[in-house]
């Protein structure tokens, strides 16, 4: 993509111009060293986030980009102005302010022979492959951008695609210079000296290899940069762990909810049931008939079983308060026993004296004579006046 100067003016010695410095949620393509193609993905969140807007606020101005990315060491030398503090998010773009101070760059920029942008930053690849939103396919994405420096191009070279790359064991942090031109390969020698500021480094221009002089902090940067990223990855793995845990937790209360609702519906579905009410209400009635038993018939019976059982028991003068159900239980039991030997007592009774009183009201036969059965018949009508008589003090 072309990002062009659109607009100039001079503001004292300095030229004042805006245009759109990068594209958001694109696919770019990058030559690698064997000659394939990477296509890596842009987006928006990671090309403007705060902390990319933040790097890229007031970063230096170069004609072309330099062979290194710029540090204090070679400031004058390479810059030529710098971008203001006022990058911001214009629909598919990043635009901001730049402020040109070099006289050569006023010069060629007014003459419209430079009129494209193109920044240099470092970024970190995650290799996933997907779709882009506008259906495009990617191999990598571009994630943690961190901007160096913001290149005046002539026209056509800022088209993405050659790039910049430092070569490491998994190739994951890498520099880009989305401009047009060769592409370059950087790779620090395992024997350079650590302690000198220039060092040797190896660069790849159409398949040939150049051994050139360095500045030492190129490198000093991409090491913090691969450093911080992998301290980024680390948190962002100790978060999805943590959300994994409380997911897990959540699932599991769920769970436990979901089978209370079975066993709560189950238990609502038995409660309404007929038959199960037609059975709890003949246990009440028969709960309630025998606490009369027990505790006459004037006995209220209410609440529960349990608590009827409970209010026998206290009736009889027994202390429940503090006593356990099963404690209850068992003093009711007595208590009911006894009165059902009771009831079945006065029962036998009340039969043996209907006995005896049909016995003796049974009309004597003319063949009757014998004399022991008169005396039998004697006797019984005598027992027969006794029960009478008690009957009638009992009444």
């Amino acid at each position: 993509d072309s990002f062009r100067i659109d607009g100039r003016e001079m503001v004292g010695a300095r030229l004042r111009v805006h245009g759109h410095v990068c594209q958001l949620d694109n696919v770019q393509l990058y030559e690698q060293g064997d000659g394939t193609i990477l296509r890596e993905y842009r987006p928006r969140d990671e090309v403007a986030s705060d902390g990319a807007l933040d790097s890229m606020r007031s970063i230096p101005l170069t004609i072309q980009h330099p062979s290194v990315m710029i540090d204090a060491g070679n400031w004058a030398r390479y810059a030529k102005g710098n971008l203001g503090d006022d990058p911001e998010i214009d629909v598919m773009h990043v635009k901001a302010t730049l402020w040109v101070h070099d006289e050569e760059a006023i010069r060629r920029i007014q003459g419209e022979e430079l009129v494209e942008l193109s920044l240099g930053y470092f970024a970190n690849l995650d290799m996933t492959p997907g779709l882009a939103p506008d259906g495009q396919r990617y191999d990598a994405i571009q994630r943690g951008h961190r901007y160096n420096h913001l290149a005046l191009l002539e026209e056509g070279q800022a088209r993405g695609g050659p790039t910049v790359r430092l070569i490491d064991g998994e190739q994951r942090t890498v520099t880009r210079l989305d401009s047009r031109g060769d592409a370059e390969r950087f790779s620090r020698p395992a024997d350079a000296d650590q302690e000198d500021r220039q060092m040797k480094v190896t660069i790849t221009v159409d398949g040939i290899d150049y051994e050139i002089e360095a500045d030492r902090a190129f490198q000093q940067a991409l090491e913090k940069e691969r450093s911080d990223s992998k301290a980024a990855v680390e948190t962002e793995k100790s978060r999805a762990d943590n959300a994994e845990a409380r997911r897990d937790a959540e699932t599991e209360r769920a769970d436990g909810l979901r089978t209370q609702l079975e066993e709560t519906a189950a238990k609502l579905t038995d409660a309404t049931d007929p038959a199960t009410i037609a059975k709890a209400a003949q246990e009440l009635a028969a709960a309630i008939a025998d606490a009369k038993l027990v505790a006459g018939e004037t006995f209220d019976a209410a609440g529960s079983i349990a608590d009827i059982r409970r209010a026998v028991v206290k009736s009889a003068g027994i202390e429940v308060e503090g006593r356990s159900d099963g404690y209850i239980d068992g003093r009711y039991d007595v208590l009911l026993e006894s009165a059902k030997a009771k009831r079945d007592s006065a029962a036998r009774a009340e039969t043996d004296l209907a006995d005896a009183r049909g016995a003796a009201r049974a009309p004597k036969t003319a063949t009757n004579t014998d004399e022991h059965t008169a005396r039998v018949f004697s006797i019984s009508a005598c027992q027969a006046a006794v029960l009478d008589g008690v009957a009638a003090k009992e009444g």
